[in-house]
């Protein structure tokens, strides 16, 4: 499967409607867990407050990949998007927010220093834009200390959010990720993203790093597959840790320095 085959599989979501399953993956949810909500109906009653951490929250859009899935020179794989309170209301409430990521599922209009959206500043206060500026942090001062006063820190941003797509196993938002195996082989939208994980790894026709960072089982890989395939050791997988003293943030720091001067 390629880019375009997934990005069309989610170009039939309906954005317009209030719930955000896609149709091909109604059936297989349909006794999992679910609340589907906005802002205004989260908050007014407190109970959602504590809710049970593994359920799905369809009335959040669906975010099965975030940057330039056609064109990104590193894939990360993770499991699925996670839920923060302030997710229903940065949806509901900025509008370039949820413009952003509907063009991101579409895979339209891109912002072309910004395709992966959460390193964009303008999205820092979101859950997201907290989750990946931390997460890359490490990254972001040694890409600084190592091109120097000729990249601001705009333009690291820029670097990373133009090179970097991460890709969800699962594409629904849950605090935690807890499914049968059941379940998860039999999810549409799940087999798709496998497919399409699939078809990069068998691709020597481009020069890209695939890094799977949860769950590799799941993911049906293995480090065989190809050479440009690193899976994160399983005492790093909780963290899914991206330090450069590490290997695999050295591996992505030098890579972008790599393309960087190109």
């Amino acid at each position: 499967m390629c880019a375009i085959d997934i990005i069309n599989y989610w170009r039939n979501l309906d954005i317009n409607n209030d719930n955000y399953l896609h149709n091909d993956d109604i059936d297989i949810l349909q006794n999992v867990d679910q609340v589907n909500l906005n802002f205004q109906q989260y908050v007014e009653n407190p109970n959602n407050l504590f809710g049970n951490n593994f359920q799905l929250h369809t009335g959040l859009m669906p975010v099965p990949y975030t940057g330039n899935l056609r064109d990104a020179r590193i894939y990360l794989l993770m499991v699925n998007p996670g839920f923060h309170h302030n997710d229903y209301y940065s949806e509901n409430s900025v509008i370039e927010y949820r413009t952003a990521l509907a063009r991101n599922l579409r895979q339209e209009n891109l912002d072309e220093n910004f395709p992966f959206l959460y390193l964009n500043p303008q999205f820092c206060h979101t859950s997201g834009g907290e989750y990946w500026l931390k997460k890359f942090n490490s990254l972001i001062e040694g890409l600084k200390d190592r091109l120097g006063n000729n990249y601001s820190y705009d333009n690291i941003l820029s670097l990373i959010s133009r090179n970097i797509c991460i890709l969800e196993l699962f594409p629904y938002h849950s605090i935690n990720f807890k499914l049968s195996q059941r379940v998860i082989n039999n999810c549409p939208s799940v087999k798709r993203i496998r497919q399409f994980v699939d078809s990069i790894i068998n691709n020597n026709e481009r020069d890209i790093l695939i890094a799977c960072l949860r769950q590799p089982n799941n993911w049906g890989i293995n480090e065989n597959n190809n050479d440009h395939l690193y899976i994160l050791p399983p005492h790093q997988r909780q963290s899914a840790s991206l330090k450069t003293s590490g290997t695999l943030g050295s591996m992505i720091l030098n890579r972008l320095i790599e393309i960087s001067v190109k």
